[in-house]
């Protein structure tokens, strides 16, 4: 196995999973806050420079390291920055603004001596302890019955990757919310809000939460490119907060999946209603230059694509020497 990949390539299907707070935070219905009709809403070009200056993006790998008592034991690397650009040729990560994150994916409470001599060992080092199984700390019996199933720990390993991969991108969100530009220049975030952030969109390429239903859910997968719908409002009850949201069509879904280049827009609600037409004038310009060499382009745009370029050099470069699993 040393020359295992990682599980992000292996089971890659899993990392396309919408990363949404659980169906229990939001609210299951949503308040209208624009007429209805017209349901899809040409949206106009507006010439002249953008206000969307920033874009924040995480990326993960989670790595085959050890096994024992067929108990994998993995690691996690992941990297968030925030991308400036400064011009349209000049494209930067921020100073300050790059999380890095090195764990071992150990289920601590596996009653094994060698992994509890495992876990006595990386303790003295910087990398940090995560067990994958915590969820489950509470209840001993689902905790054992996890430990026979070692595809479900590679599942489970893979969901703290990604639960610590948001971990750096909340941070980075958090620091932006303290001292946003005084110039008004947005923020575009890869995946939906979790807090309310000043001057951010939260931009959702999948769709795996459907918030409109019905005759409204035919129209909005009819919806033509350049058009979006109607805003609506979704409280969040875990964290607090509202958010204003919408969605948006990239491209031409004739002849191809109704979901095709659709996207939901997301903003902080406030008292103040957002500028919904400017803001989806300025991501459609986004789209462009296509980035067509990734099979997400019909839902990606571009400056999010060249971070994600970027984040995956850092990774490499951590994992370079990486050496594959082996025997604890």
């Amino acid at each position: 196995m040393r020359s295992s990949v990682s599980l992000e390539d292996r089971l890659g299907e899993l990392q396309q999973l919408e990363e949404l707070p659980s169906e229990d935070e939001r609210t299951g219905t949503i308040e209208w806050m624009e007429a209805l009709s017209p349901f899809a809403i040409p949206v106009e070009s507006i010439a002249g420079p953008t206000s969307i200056r920033y874009f924040l993006d995480g990326s993960q790998k989670t790595l085959p390291g050890y096994f024992q008592s067929a108990i994998p034991i993995l690691a996690s690397v992941t990297a968030a920055a925030v991308l400036e650009r400064r011009s349209p040729i000049d494209l930067q990560l921020v100073p300050g603004m790059l999380k890095l994150n090195s764990s071992w994916l150990v289920p601590e409470k596996a009653e094994s001596p060698a992994i509890g001599q495992f876990v006595a060992s990386a303790r003295t080092s910087e990398t940090a302890i995560v067990d994958p199984l915590d969820h489950l700390a509470n209840d001993h019996a689902a905790y054992r019955a996890a430990l026979d199933d070692y595809i479900g720990l590679e599942r489970e390993a893979m969901s703290a990757s990604r639960r610590l991969r948001r971990q750096g991108e909340t941070e980075l969100l958090r620091m932006w919310s303290h001292d946003p530009p005084a110039d008004g220049s947005w923020l575009v975030y890869d995946g939906a809000l979790r807090e309310p952030v000043p001057q951010t969109v939260g931009l959702v390429k999948s769709f795996n939460r459907q918030y409109i239903t019905g005759e409204y859910a035919d129209q909005l997968f009819r919806m033509p490119a350049g058009h979006r719908t109607p805003m609506f409002r979704v409280n969040d009850r875990r964290h607090g907060g509202s958010y204003a949201v919408w969605y948006l069509r990239f491209w031409d879904a004739q002849g191809r999946d109704p979901r095709y280049g659709l996207v939901r827009v997301e903003v902080t609600y406030t008292s103040e209603l957002p500028p919904v037409d400017l803001l989806s004038a300025w991501i459609l310009a986004e789209r462009r230059p296509r980035a067509s060499n990734d099979a997400r382009w019909p839902t990606l745009i571009y400056p999010i694509h060249y971070l994600e370029q970027i984040l995956k050099r850092y990774l490499a470069r951590e994992v370079r020497y990486w050496p594959g699993a082996r025997a604890a």
